[in-house]
């Protein structure tokens, strides 16, 4: 596999050409990329060697998007309801209620929080030691991406930034964008985002000044997630790349600022408080996820073939 350069906007491309087309959702946890396909399978991807193995046995997610809790991978379904999934063995619980992630439309994470927006107008942080905590009081959010790491800044539908205190939930309105965001993730106390433009851009959470990442007009990304320091989209045409945005920053998914101490006890319309005050996730009986299989297969019920294609399994 080439190396990716050492340039900020350097990039390489992880397998083969469309390979991943069919993918609902992707992260980048401890060195690796998982994707959950549309063939309901979710898989471990080599980012180095392209080479793919499926995590667990499980042929049944539908999931809409994906974040991290700690070292497992939180899985949001389409049918509202959010599991965990351990990606060294592939088992399985589920995360709070039936539905209970149902108005969760967008969303990032840094370590065991999950910053979210809801469609009732709502932000909110969710973890498993404190379960729900809005952010603030206001419902009157439209909220289309979220960046978060080291900080919390949001894009509206209007295109309107705000960056957000996860303490208090104060928000301070720090510009508008002239282009529409495709995809984004935050990364030590940057936004960085693909936007309409087809440009690549990093904006400083301190500063609220953007900067382009590389000289390329030609992104389509419809899903983004990091690697390290590093970003990985996924395109439109099913292709996934590496792409180097700054060395200089540390390799982490880190929040790099103190959680609040204190807060007070919130439920958000349908959402309850979860039933495990103390944090951890809820075993379910067996291993059988019942969100049904999407339609949308390929005819070998994998993603699609493509240059730097193996079954076999890859460890690190």
């Amino acid at each position: 596999m080439a190396s990716i350069g050492s340039v900020r906007g350097d990039h390489r491309q992880i397998g083969g050409d469309g390979e991943w087309a069919n993918t609902h959702a992707i992260i980048g946890l401890n060195g690796r990329v998982f994707a959950s396909h549309s063939n309901g399978k979710v898989f471990d991807i080599d980012p180095q060697s392209g080479r793919h193995t499926q995590v667990g046995s499980s042929s049944s997610w539908n999931t809409r998007l994906m974040f991290a809790l700690g070292d497992w991978i939180a899985l949001l379904e389409h049918s509202g309801t959010m599991w965990a999934l351990d990606p060294s063995t592939g088992n399985h619980h589920q995360v709070g209620k039936d539905g209970e992630w149902t108005n969760i439309t967008c969303g990032d994470w840094v370590t065991d929080s999950i910053y979210c927006f809801s469609k009732q107008g709502t932000l909110w942080d969710y973890s498993r030691q404190h379960g729900w905590r809005q952010l603030g009081n206001s419902a009157n959010w439209k909220t289309k991406c979220m960046f978060a790491d080291r900080g919390l800044v949001t894009i509206e539908e209007d295109h309107t930034m705000y960056r957000v205190d996860v303490g208090s939930g104060q928000a301070t309105a720090i510009g508008r964008q002239q282009y529409d965001v495709r995809a984004g993730i935050g990364l030590q106390g940057h936004a960085y985002a693909s936007f309409s433009d087809g440009h690549l851009w990093t904006l400083d959470f301190a500063t609220g000044q953007w900067s382009t990442v590389g000289t390329s007009n030609g992104w389509r990304t419809r899903l983004m997630t990091t690697l390290g320091n590093d970003l990985v989209t996924l395109e439109e045409n099913g292709t996934l790349y590496e792409i180097m945005v700054d060395s200089s920053q540390a390799h982490a998914h880190n929040p790099g600022y103190a959680q609040p101490q204190s807060y007070s006890e919130a439920t958000e319309g349908s959402y309850a408080a979860s039933d495990n005050s103390s944090g951890g996730i809820t075993e379910t009986a067996g291993d059988v996820v019942s969100e049904g299989v999407s339609t949308e297969l390929g005819s070998d019920g994998e993603p699609r073939e493509g240059g730097g294609r193996s079954d076999d399994t890859v460890r690190d």
